[in-house]
């Protein structure tokens, strides 16, 4: 999802969340690029923190090819009840929310776009594959699992588009909250590059008592 939109490799029943690398132009120099992909693992591990998901590591030097950074979770079983997935599906909106709030970000799109993007995503994955294996195609994989699990209970709430819209929403305003413990995480990797899970939930949890 977005830009940096982390695809997804199978670490046991875990998940990592991965960024592929953009080309680099005059208007994006290395350095802005690199915030970007700071500020983006960090709203995924920020958002994880929040949700209670333990973490193996956040890196901005990942050691598969081609990618910029990467988010890892320790291996677990993926609930299937509304709210695990709908957390799911906020923590994989999170990257692409952080890294646009950034004053050198793309802006965040309206609900209007993210509508259109959510509607025309079974069609542009025809002409585009990598898109299932990038943050667009994570969300839209828990999204549709919610609306099964939902459809199942016969509970009266909005699946689809609609339902994903609301969930992203919630994402935006968790990351506008946690905005500090984003930031803090985000100026750990420029010094760290890398984090473990206990480093990311120390900083996350000094940033939100301080703010507090």
């Amino acid at each position: 999802m977005g830009r940096y939109g982390p695809g997804c490799h199978c670490l046991g029943l875990g998940y990592g969340l991965m960024e592929p690398a953009e080309p680099d132009s005059p208007a994006q120099p290395n350095a802005i690029i690199d915030e970007r992909v700071r500020y983006h693992e960090a709203g995924h591990a920020v958002a994880y923190w929040h949700c209670d998901v333990s973490l193996q590591f956040v890196s901005t030097s990942p050691s598969a090819g081609g990618h910029r950074g990467e988010t890892s979770k320790v291996d677990r079983e993926l609930g299937t009840g509304v709210t695990e997935l709908q957390n799911e599906m906020i923590c994989t909106a999170a990257g692409e929310i952080a890294e646009k709030r950034l004053p050198t970000g793309p802006r965040l799109p309206s609900a209007h776009e993210l509508g259109r993007r959510f509607e025309t995503y079974p069609a542009r994955v025809r002409t585009q594959p990598g898109l299932v294996a990038e943050d667009e195609g994570l969300f839209v994989e828990f999204g549709q699992a919610r609306d099964g699990v939902i459809h199942d209970t016969n509970a009266d709430v909005p699946t689809g588009p609609p339902g994903w819209l609301q969930v992203w929403e919630q994402a935006e305003q968790l990351i506008e909250k946690l905005w500090p413990a984003v930031s803090a995480v985000a100026r750990a990797l420029e010094d760290a590059r890398t984090l473990s899970g206990d480093e990311v939930f120390a900083i996350a949890a000094a940033a939100t008592r301080k703010q507090a």
